[in-house]
């Protein structure tokens, strides 16, 4: 999964792949941020999961 909600290899189920598309646009600063902090080598905060 790219930080867009794409998948970059392997396949996952529709419902799967909706909710986590979903995720990724309710998320997508804070999966953002934690990309930044992850290259700078920093903790990542935690993401809550989708409601």
């Amino acid at each position: 999964m790219d930080l867009s909600g794409n998948v970059l290899t392997g396949r996952l189920p529709k419902r799967a792949l909706k909710l986590v598309q979903e995720w990724t646009t309710v998320y997508q600063d804070e999966l953002l941020s934690n990309w930044k902090r992850g290259q700078q080598g920093q903790l990542l905060h935690k993401i809550p999961p989708l409601k």
